[in-house]
């Protein structure tokens, strides 16, 4: 048995919808498509600031890398900015997994241009350095 819904048919909206609003409606569109463009473009300027650092990084003299790396990692722990250099290299390697303190014994001479740096010194800092990028928040520039 069927009801007769019949009896509904006087019962229709007598208000019309209001008409759409097309300049609404563009700039609702329009502020949610750079909302979800907002973390594609500040994470495109990290990395071009990452690799402005890195490119930096390569030409420049061992005492600036120092300098650069410390208040690097002075702006991500600023109690490691007044750590004498093997209680540093300590911290980032338990902080960030930077594998460096092994060459905490050779590293103030590198800095005060005593010794040379290794080459194989040179591949291992330049394999933690990605780590450390990556643990500590976009550089903003190269600060030797």
């Amino acid at each position: 048995m069927s009801t007769d819904l019949s009896w509904l048919a006087p019962l229709r909206d007598i208000h019309p919808a209001p008409p759409l609003d097309e300049g609404r409606l563009t700039a609702l569109s329009l502020l949610l498509v750079l909302l979800a463009l907002l973390p594609l473009l500040i994470r495109g300027r990290q990395w071009r600031r990452r690799r402005a650092w890195l490119r930096h990084w390569q030409v420049a003299p061992w005492p600036e890398r120092h300098a650069a790396l410390r208040r690097l990692t002075a702006s991500r722990w600023p109690d490691l900015a007044t750590q004498p250099t093997p209680a540093w290299l300590a911290a980032l390697e338990t902080r960030c997994g930077a594998r460096l303190s092994s060459w905490a014994p050779e590293w103030d001479g590198w800095i005060y241009g005593a010794q040379p740096v290794p080459p194989a010194a040179a591949q291992a800092i330049e394999a933690a350095l990605p780590r450390l990028l990556a643990a500590c928040p976009a550089p903003l520039r190269w600060q030797p």
